[in-house]
């Protein structure tokens, strides 16, 4: 029997099944979180709203491992002073650590 994967080459299936484990928003391209390049984690922050974050994280040069490791203490140190933003986006950041944690292991 034929799956539906039989046709797409390794890559294409591997960059399938990473969308299915992390969703679109956590995987670009097929890489995961801790395979991002600041770029890509500017791509993020604008597909999840975040647009005016993207200097803070540009300017402290944040990748996605630096991304997984973020706390509150941490996004206080790169400038978001907002209790209810750090809040909100703390949300997002234990979604990229339970990727984070499934990648490794």
């Amino acid at each position: 029997m034929d799956s539906k994967y039989d046709s797409l080459n390794e890559a294409a299936a591997a960059a399938k099944a990473t969308e299915l484990l992390a969703g679109q928003s956590l995987s670009l391209g097929g890489n995961l979180v801790t395979k991002w390049d600041t770029n890509e984690v500017s791509n993020w922050l604008v597909s999840i709203g975040y647009n005016d974050l993207v200097p803070l994280f540009q300017q402290s040069n944040i990748n996605g491992v630096a991304l997984s490791r973020l706390d509150d203490r941490l996004l206080r140190e790169i400038g978001i002073l907002n209790v209810g933003t750090r809040l909100q986006f703390l949300n997002e950041i234990v979604k990229v650590q339970a990727i984070a944690r499934s990648e490794w292991r």
